[in-house]
Parts: structure tokens; C-alpha cells; sequence
């Protein structure tokens, strides 16, 4: 072992090794692990680490053993575990999350603090990201890997030896090679695998595993003033006899056929549900009657296209759900309406329609100025969903890149969704195509010496795919015009000509003229009316070639052909035109031939040479076979299934509702709609309730001299804010104490926090500051909830408002704040100056404290 943060950072005698914060939680009889010869003060605990000496220090410690295998320990047998500058050194953190989770009770609490990225040697370094804890986790890492070593002696240790006075790079090699070796010998290497840098890490770790959070700051070291130290405190509140939070409910919305002949963006959708329900609850519906009777989610038909669904029928599932996921052009149908604006939207843009409806228009319609109206109502759909999305999937990088240009065109990278995350991925990422996990099983002949004109010996160029306008088959059947002079058994298939939603006639008209004008037809190229979606693999694993064409232009460049995934899912070799992210895929891991665009003499020689090159087809067959795991259905989904498990609104939904929707120089005045006068009428009535019924409340209170008391429900329209005023500078974070009548509540709830000083408090215009939304179910209740943001500071006298509004909130599933009749600033923290329930002022303040770093 080379160092340990723990050893270099904190030598005996110049830390007083305790403070209020572990006072405060670390009550009762604990275990510290990994403390070596500085364990935490004033505290009642057992010693646990993995050695008895280091460096000729002798360690006190009852227990020796791995702080990630605590055997010796039993379940719930400890009130807290404290862990400081541990979690770093696992290369499976959340396996040794879960084990210290098991040895505390019920109620009890994990200190956990983590070294803070900047503040150490590891400032040069990358933070890890959660997607990469994930799969430490599922594939059981242990100290046998390799993957973090060189990182850590590139960007770690250079910084380790300049610190120590010997700088430069000589001792890296000897350090990489002795910790190779350590491995190679079965020694447990001491490093940093992973690293972290923001609250948000932590708390986006514990968001996955559905733990409470029950105090958290950076700039932390024991001992030392909160803003002083290195590190992430994060205490986690135990909890096991709760049941188990419910699953999100998932919606899926579908504009095409999903049924046993369905095209690409219904098996899409398909897939995602079947694999979304391992985790979620799911319910997906689609356009007309489906033979389909899927065992894991529930399916349901609605007549025509999304605009003819009876309200009723819509509202019942909609209330039901908790995440809509909507597919293809959804939103142009009639979706969505303003009763469900408030659910949590994940947009598939992995068809990009404006581009498709181009090339479409191109060659459908001869009159531009049609084509150009056609083409704006299409780009304003499109931005309507870029305008609500809370999250967006596409299928390639290319797409990503493409998609981020119109989220910056539409102001959707901006600094709520960036400031937190600079790859923007909790925005947008990419779900591609994907292949199932097992391998495709042969189960009847369909083609070789039993469709009509092909022989059992012939070599088969299948065409899996539809017909639309973007694709090209001319260049194919010119090839095949060629081919046909040279050999007679070489057959073009075209797997589906009858799309299961009526599309792209033309094309096929266009296609099917041409293969007779050349006396191709039914002797050199055949066409299938369609294939069941479960039929599909009987085709591929009978064929020898897998064809795509395409013409240049933005949509092949930005397209995403998901057949391809079928070829390689049935190891099929790979003859597609070049310019797409699939063909660039080919190209690298030779997958198969890539020809350019238009070149008959290319692609026929290009097929001449898979059909007849027998060793070239079996080194494609190894290298998909190589890669495909990567395509699985489990992988490509990840992300989206991330998401759903610990689903969130946008951060910066706020932002959205009341930034102008004009560009600038085209801002026209607000005109007063009928409409907008019945909201202004609703929302009179709503106060003028309000007002009644805080009266009613008001009294019952003044009746049972009740000083502390919970809040009206938070919900719907009904919101709770309080204003107060800062007394330090650098405020960063307000904690809330909430009242859940120990019930436990799944609705989302958002909390804000503006600069006040206008007139009317009770819902102030001053700039947003912070906009966070939660799950409810992370809520304990009688307990404060901490609200993290940017660090203000000038805050120091200032005034601000804070609110509370859960909008999609039931009656009978409750979220209130407690308020107190008798505040202290010294109990806040701050001076609090009014509340308001319903919008009305309140005799009493909301409970909570201010935080200043």
C-alpha cells in the first residue's frame, strides 16, 4: 500500500478529532471503519480496519477484517456507522454502502464523508460518474481490476510527489509497475478508485439507492468549521421496517402500431416496456387493436391516432402515472393537454422528423410553398417538445449533437440544466436500437428451397427493413442489374414492402416498376409483403448478407437505421452506403463492406465479394459476435431506465413557464383570451377559498392553543412560502421540517427560492435562485429536509422567499411543513419575517434553519 489520505492528512495532535455534527447523530454504541491511528473522539464505537500497523504506526482496533465484508457483524447490531475517507478506496463503493447499511439498526444513522475532489491530489482527476459506480456494482468488481490504476498514477501521484518535494514524473512507472504487481500477488492495493466533487454526487448515489439524506455538506472536515475542511459529510438516516417505496408508474404513449407486424419505432417501444417494467410499473398504449398479450405490462388499444382519445379514458391513465414517455409525433396529435402538463415528460427523439419530413416532401410534393407550411408546423411540434421535456433519449451521439443544437436554440441549455451538469446528460442522452439478449433460434425455413424462385444454394442479400422516400434503391437494383450478367443465384429480398401504418407508397410503386422494367422482378429480386416482428430472426439467420442504401444528406447523416442492429444481432454481414453512425460502426470493428453513396459499380462489386468470400464472412460473424453484448436491449436502455427508477421535473421548469416564448425582436403584447379571463376568475375564486379555509384553520388552532402545528396540505394549487432575512453571508442551503402524518406519499414536490423585496410577498417576480424538485418518498415524517443551492454571497441582509408546491399532489396523500408560533432567529438561523398558507399571511413561520458555508 502507497498512501493513504487518512495517514498524510491528519497527523496525531493537531486535530480535535470530534464536533456538534457527530455529536449530534453518532449517539449510542458504533462501529468506525477504516479509522487507523486516528479514530473519531468523544464517540462510543468499535474499531474495525484491515491491519493492525501501517508505516511502523501501530493502529488500536478490535476488529481486522474488510470494511466491505463485516461477517463478523449481524444485522442491525450497531446505532451508526462512521466512515471518513473510506468509500473511496472500494472499488465496489456501492456493495460497501450496502453492507454498512446492514449493520446499522433501524433508525440508526451512516457518517459518511468523502474526500472532495478539488480540495485534494485527486483534483486532476475525473469524477466519476454514477453510471460507472452502476457497473462497478453489477459486474462484482473487486480488487483484481486494473482500470483506475493508470489514472491514478498519471493524474494522483504526480501531485502526491510534488507535494512530498519530489516533483516530476520519475517514480510514476515504479509506482504503476508495483501496484500491477500488488494485484497480480492478491494484494489489496490502497488507492482512490473513485472520486467525487459536488453534493449533488452524493446525493445522486443515494437518490439510486433510495436512502434518506438527512444532513449533507461539502467543505467538511471534523473539527473544523463547515467551508474549512476537504470533504462531502453525508449522514443517511437507516431505514427498514418502512415499506418499500412504490414503483414509478410509467406511461408510454404511441402514435405507431405496436402489434405482431410492427415496424421499428413500435418494437422500440415495445422493447422499452417489456424492459422497463423489470423496475417500474408500466403501462403502454397504443393505436388500434394489438395481438399482443405481454405478461410484464399492461397494454392498451385506443382507437385512430392520439387526438381521437376520449378525454376520460386518457385522464384514467394519466392520473395513474407518474413518467410519460412519449414516441414518435405523439405531441402532434392532440397530446398535451393542460390536465397532466404537471407529469414528468421523457421525449424519444430518436427519429428526427424534421429531417425525415424533408427528404419526405422532397419527393412527394412538387409545390415548395406547401412543402414549407407542411415543414413549419413540423419544427413547431418539435419545439413544443423541446419546450416541456424533462428528459430526452436519442439513439446515436450524431443525434445527440443534433438535438443540442435546437435544446440551445430553444434556450434549454441554460444555467439550471448546465450549471449541475456540464455534459448536459441528465438532459439528453442516448438509448439506442438495441438487440436482444439471447441469441436468435432458426425455428422454421423461410426462405432457401421454399419461397418461390429461390434456391436452397442461392446467396440471399436481404433488405430487412421497410421502404420510405430517404432510402435508396435505385442504386441497389442497378447493382443487381450487373450482378445478374455475372451469377444467377445471387437474390435480392426485400423483407416487407407493406408497412403495418400505410407509409411511403411511392417509393414502393417507384422500386417494383423498375425491378420489372429490368426483368428482375420474381426472378432476381423479390418482394415479401411483411414479416411478424417474432418471425424475424428465421429471415435474417437464412440469409447471407444484410443490405442498407441510402442517398447523402442530413437525414442519413443524422439517422439511426435499426435494422443494422438486427444484422447484428443475427450475425448477419454488414453492405451498407456510407455517411451514417452505422457505417462508421461497420467500418470499425469490420462488420461487414461500406460503399459510397450512388456508386453502382461499387456496390455490386461490394456484393460480388461477400457472396463469394467465404473467410471474410466468417471474421464479420466473429467480430459482431464480439460486440454485440454491447447492443443488448439491458445495456442500451441503462439510461433510461436510470432515469425512471429515481425519475425528476427539469430544473429549470420554472424558468421555462416564464421566460418569453417570442424570439427577440418578434415580442407581441399579451392579448387577453377568453381563456385566460376564466383562469383569472378560477384563481379569484381559489383565494377567495383559500382565505375561508385558513380562517377555519386559523380557529381550531386559536381553540386547541396549539403553538406548533403543520401547514395546510401542500398540493394542487395550495402552496406554502415563508420570507426571511439572511444574517451571514454565503447562504447556501435551508433545511425544512415535514409533517407526512406517517403516510407515505410518491407525489413529486418542488421547492423555490427567489430574492424578495416587493409589495406582495406572497408570490414574488424577483429572479429565480434555485428551483430543486423531489420524490416525496424521500421525505421522512417530523423530520427536516435539506434544499441545497448556489452559494449566495451577498446574502447577508438580505430578503428572500422561499416556497413549497406540489402540484400533481392527491387529496388524502398529504405533504405539509411544521410552523411554530414562537420563532427564534438563533433556532433559524436567520431572521424569518412572514408565511403564507394559500397565499394569505400566517400568524406563524415555517420550521426550518438557514446555512451559511
Amino acid at each position: 500500500m502507497l498512501y493513504h489520505d487518512r495517514y498524510t492528512t491528519r497527523p496525531t495532535g493537531e486535530w480535535i478529532y470530534t464536533d456538534e455534527i457527530v455529536k449530534k447523530y453518532c449517539v449510542g454504541r458504533g462501529v468506525e471503519v477504516g479509522p487507523a491511528d486516528h479514530p473519531v473522539q468523544g464517540v462510543n464505537t468499535v474499531l474495525v480496519d484491515n491491519k493492525a500497523d501501517f508505516a511502523g504506526k501501530q493502529y488500536t482496533v478490535d476488529y481486522i477484517m474488510e470494511a466491505d465484508n463485516l461477517h463478523l457483524f449481524q444485522n442491525g447490531q450497531f446505532d451508526f456507522l462512521i466512515a471518513i475517507h473510506m468509500l473511496e478506496h472500494f472499488p465496489n463503493p456501492i456493495k460497501a454502502l450496502k453492507e454498512w447499511y446492514r449493520v446499522v439498526r433501524d433508525g440508526g444513522v451512516l457518517f459518511i464523508v468523502v474526500p472532495q475532489k478539488g480540495c485534494t491530489f485527486d483534483k486532476y482527476r475525473n469524477t466519476t460518474p454514477l453510471s460507472h459506480l452502476i457497473e462497478d456494482y453489477e459486474k462484482n468488481t473487486d480488487n483484481s481490476d486494473l482500470t483506475h490504476i493508470d489514472e491514478w498514477c498519471n493524474y494522483a501521484i504526480p501531485v502526491i510527489e510534488a507535494e512530498q518535494g519530489n516533483p516530476g514524473l520519475e517514480r510514476v512507472e515504479a509506482f504503476r509497475s508495483t501496484l500491477k504487481q500488488q494485484v497480480k500477488d492478491g494484494v489489496n492495493i490502497d488507492i482512490h478508485f473513485h472520486t467525487w466533487e459536488r453534493i449533488e454526487d452524493m446525493m445522486q448515489l443515494m437518490g439510486y439507492l433510495g436512502w434518506e439524506v438527512v444532513q449533507i455538506a461539502d467543505r467538511y472536515t471534523i473539527g473544523k468549521p463547515v467551508g474549512a475542511g476537504n470533504g462531502i459529510l453525508t449522514v443517511v438516516r437507516v431505514r427498514k421496517t418502512l415499506s418499500s417505496p412504490a414503483k414509478t408508474r410509467v406511461l408510454l404513449l404511441s402514435d405507431s402500431v405496436v402489434s405482431g407486424r410492427m415496424a421499428g419505432a413500435g418494437a422500440r417501444l415495445y422493447e422499452m416496456a417489456n424492459r422497463l417494467s423489470e423496475v417500474c410499473e408500466v403501462t403502454l398504449m397504443v393505436p388500434g387493436e394489438s395481438d399482443l398479450k405481454p405478461e410484464k405490462f399492461k397494454l392498451v388499444s385506443y382507437p385512430g391516432n392520439p387526438g381521437n382519445v376520449h378525454k376520460s379514458i386518457l385522464n384514467r391513465y394519466l392520473d395513474a402515472s407518474d413518467v410519460l414517455i412519449l414516441g414518435g409525433q405523439t405531441l402532434a396529435e392532440g397530446f398535451p393537454s393542460a390536465e397532466w402538463m404537471e407529469k414528468i415528460f421523457v421525449i424519444d427523439l430518436s427519429t428526427p422528423p424534421v429531417l425525415e419530413n424533408l427528404e419526405h416532401r422532397r419527393r412527394e410534393l412538387g409545390n415548395q410553398g406547401v412543402a414549407a407550411q407542411i415543414h413549419q408546423e413540423m419544427l413547431s411540434r418539435i419545439h413544443h417538445q423541446l419546450q416541456i421535456g424533462d428528459y430526452f433519449i436519442c439513439a446515436n451521439e450524431a443525434q445527440r449533437n443534433f438535438w443540442l443544437g435546437m435544446l440551445c436554440s430553444q434556450n434549454r441549455i441554460n444555467p439550471y440544466t448546465y450549471d449541475g451538469d456540464p455534459s448536459v446528460r441528465n438532459l439528453i442522452d442516448v438509448v439506442p436500437y438495441g438487440i436482444p439478449e439471447e441469441r436468435p433460434v432458426h425455428s422454421r425455413q423461410v426462405l432457401k428451397g421454399v419461397y418461390p424462385g429461390i434456391q436452397s444454394t442461392d446467396k440471399v442479400l436481404l433488405w430487412g427493413g421497410s421502404l420510405v422516400e430517404w432510402l435508396d434503391t435505385v442504386t441497389l437494383l442497378k447493382a443487381m442489374v450487373l450482378i445478374a450478367q455475372q451469377r444467377r443465384d445471387i437474390k435480392l429480398f426485400f423483407m416487407g414492402i407493406e408497412h403495418p401504418e400505410g407509409m411511403q407508397k411511392k417509393i414502393l410503386a417507384d422500386t417494383m416498376d423498375m425491378a420489372k422494367i429490368f426483368s428482375l422482378y420474381d426472378n432476381f429480386v423479390f418482394f415479401n409483403d411483411w414479416v411478424p416482428y417474432e418471425e424475424r430472426q428465421n429471415y435474417l439467420l437464412e440469409a447471407d448478407i444484410g443490405v442498407v442504401t441510402h442517398a447523402a444528406g442530413l437525414e442519413t447523416q443524422f439517422s439511426s437505421r435499426n435494422r443494422v442492429m438486427d444484422y447484428i444481432w443475427a450475425g448477419l454481414p454488414i453492405l451498407i452506403t456510407q455517411g451514417d453512425s452505422f457505417s462508421d460502426l461497420v467500418h470499425q470493428h469490420r462488420l461487414g463492406l461500406g460503399v459510397k453513396p450512388g456508386d453502382v459499380e461499387g456496390l455490386a462489386t461490394a456484393i460480388l465479394k461477400m457472396a463469394e468470400d467465404a473467410a471474410f464472412k466468417q471474421q464479420c460473424v466473429q467480430n459482431m459476435r464480439a460486440i454485440s453484448h454491447q447492443f443488448t436491449w439491458k445495456n442500451t436502455l441503462k439510461p433510461l431506465i436510470q432515469f425512471c427508477k429515481n425519475p425528476r421535473k427539469r430544473p429549470d421548469r420554472s424558468y421555462m413557464a416564464h421566460r418569453p416564448s417570442l424570439p427577440l425582436g418578434s415580442q407581441r403584447a399579451p392579448v387577453d383570451r377568453p381563456s385566460d379571463r376564466r383562469q383569472g376568475i378560477a384563481d379569484k375564486i381559489h383565494r377567495t377559498m383559500g382565505f375561508f379555509a385558513n380562517l377555519k384553520t386559523s380557529l381550531r388552532r386559536k381553540r386547541l392553543k396549539l403553538s406548533e402545528y403543520p401547514s395546510c396540505g401542500i398540493g394542487g394549487r395550495n402552496r406554502v412560502s415563508q420570507t426571511f432575512r439572511a444574517e451571514c453571508p454565503n447562504l447556501y442551503r435551508i433545511d425544512i421540517k415535514f409533517a407526512m402524518y406517517y403516510k407515505w406519499s410518491s407525489r413529486n414536490l418542488t421547492f423555490r427560492l427567489r430574492k424578495a423585496g416587493i409589495s406582495d410577498m406572497s408570490s414574488p417576480d424577483g429572479a429565480e435562485i434555485a428551483c430543486i424538485s423531489l420524490n416525496a418518498s424521500q421525505i421522512r415524517d417530523n423530520e427536516f429536509y435539506p434544499f441545497v443551492f448556489p452559494r449566495q454571497s451577498d446574502s447577508q441582509g438580505q430578503v428572500y422567499y422561499f416556497c413549497l408546491e406540489s402540484p400533481d399532489s392527491a387529496k388524502g396523500n398529504p405533504v405539509s411543513v411544521w410552523c411554530t408560533e414562537n420563532p427564534s432567529p438563533v433556532q433559524f438561523g436567520c431572521q424569518p419575517i412572514t408565511c403564507y398558507e394559500r397565499g394569505w399571511k400566517s400568524r406563524a413561520q415555517v420550521l426550518f434553519r438557514a446555512y451559511y458555508v
